[in-house]
């Protein structure tokens, strides 16, 4: 377990101090707290998460309290620890024997208190960095006060550790978290965000190990972002990164990152953050690209050569991809005129083959008409006719609403999914640009007006070939 010892001299730091062992009792297999002055006080006691009064001295309240003090002293001296906030005596020493790993991997805490700073390299180093999520948190900050620091202190995008006599609440508003955060997908989705876990300001030679190892973490973990595909070993031991860009290439990290040694975290950081953070595919694609010229040597030996070397490769794919665009953009527009012109066609021809059965129709019964006149068949027969012209065209507008129209306006109507389809390296928006046309509109405008007014005419037609007599 891990020995936790507050010292705290002050009032205001009692109430700091006990208010924080409660909060660990989550935590805490054992915890007390000294309270009183001189040889004369108390054990407060964690029971649960409440304190109880134990191994309380002898003492003459009414000389060591002021008059008004002496009630609430007697009703803390028997156990009414609710009373302790009324007297002036302070919290000399606390210790707690937590489970620390728990500890810092509760999400819900803001900050933590730990007697050494071996104690959080320790955490750190017994946990592989592609676990470390929990605690560089971008959902809130986290404060971590280690007592024997002193005027040392180190600071992240998301977590501040200095001493509880640095003065960390105003520190607190310099923390900074970027949302949202970077999110590693499938074998690693317990790693954080590279930018949470590097350093970015800090003071003193004893924070310099923990420093170097956050830096180590950052830089490892803007590499794995780059791999096509991610693999922890059995043992939690090393995590093999695959690039697949000019070849296949594995690449092995330890579980304690990449030393500056062996990399810069802040060259590291910069082209993670060019190329991964917002999973750019063409930036990706450049870095990969350069990281697998050579299978015997890892990139991160070569950072700034790596950085220097994808911007041009950059250049050059999005110079082919700006021609495939242009291209692909051009044949789009074509084809979408073809289909206007084809459906324009399909309306015309669908008005004239209406307007042609129409008038054919009406001279048929034009003609009967005339030899009903003429006397030359019966008036029944000519009513049978009359009749049956009528049946024609209403069977006509129901072929034309049913089977013809939807045929002729078929291509207009599935242009915008056909387009999505067949333009994928497209925006929407040009995509959009080309289905929403002047000649797409006006087209698809003209076949709705040709299928709402042929039905229409047919039905006129039927009316009239029943309803005019001679």
């Amino acid at each position: 377990m891990e020995q936790i010892t507050l010292e705290s001299p002050e009032t205001t730091d009692r109430d700091r101090v006990l208010g924080e062992l409660q909060s660990l009792s989550s935590y805490v297999d054992a915890a007390h707290a000294h309270v009183g002055f001189g040889s004369d006080g108390f054990d407060l006691v964690l029971a649960g998460s409440d304190f109880v009064v134990s191994n309380a001295t002898a003492t003459d309240f009414s000389t060591s309290f002021e008059p008004k003090a002496v009630s609430a002293a007697r009703s803390v001296w028997n156990g009414d620890v609710g009373r302790l906030a009324e007297l002036p005596i302070s919290t000399n020493r606390a210790r707690a024997s937590i489970r620390l790993s728990e500890l810092m991997d509760d999400e819900t805490r803001d900050w933590t208190v730990l007697l050494k700073l071996e104690s959080l390299d320790e955490y750190l180093s017994a946990t592989p960095f592609w676990t470390w999520r929990t605690f560089f948190s971008s959902e809130r900050t986290r404060v971590v006060l280690v007592n024997d620091l002193g005027a040392s202190f180190l600071r992240t995008e998301s977590v501040l550790i200095c001493s509880p006599t640095y003065d960390w609440a105003a520190a607190v508003s310099l923390l900074e978290l970027e949302e949202p955060p970077y999110l590693f997908e499938r074998g690693l989705s317990r790693a954080p965000d590279p930018n949470l876990v590097a350093p970015r300001s800090w003071q003193g030679e004893e924070i310099g190990p923990l420093r170097m190892r956050l830096a180590s973490a950052a830089s490892a973990l803007s590499w794995a972002a780059f791999g096509t595909r991610t693999e922890v070993s059995a043992d939690d031991s090393q995590l093999d990164v695959e690039m697949f860009g000019f070849q296949r290439a594995v690449f092995r990290i330890s579980r304690d990152g990449l030393s500056e040694a062996t990399t810069s975290s802040s060259d590291s950081l910069e082209l993670f953050n060019w190329a991964a953070r917002d999973h750019l595919v063409d930036h990706l694609l450049a870095v990969r690209q350069i990281s697998t010229l050579r299978v015997d040597r890892p990139p991160w030996l070569n950072t700034r050569d790596v950085i220097d070397a994808a911007k041009p490769v950059l250049v050059a794919l999005r110079s082919d991809a700006v021609s495939d665009v242009m291209r692909a953009r051009r044949e789009l527009e074509a084809l979408v005129s073809n289909i206007a012109v084809r459906s324009a066609e399909a309306s015309a021809s669908l008005a004239r083959s209406a307007v042609e059965r129409t008038v054919a129709l009406l001279l048929t019964i034009a003609g009967v008409f005339v030899a009903q006149s003429l006397k030359a068949i019966p008036e029944q027969l000519s009513e049978t006719l009359r009749v049956l012209v009528a049946v024609v065209l209403i069977a006509l507008a129901i072929w034309n609403v049913f089977v013809e129209g939807p045929f002729a306006s078929l291509p207009l109507r599935n242009l915008r999914s056909d387009v999505e389809r067949m333009a994928p390296l497209l925006s929407d928006a040009e995509r959009l640009g080309v289905t929403q046309s002047r000649t797409v509109g006006r087209t698809s405008n003209r076949a709705i007006l040709v299928r709402v007014v042929v039905p229409l005419v047919y039905v006129a037609a039927a009316l009239a070939a029943v309803l005019v007599r001679p």
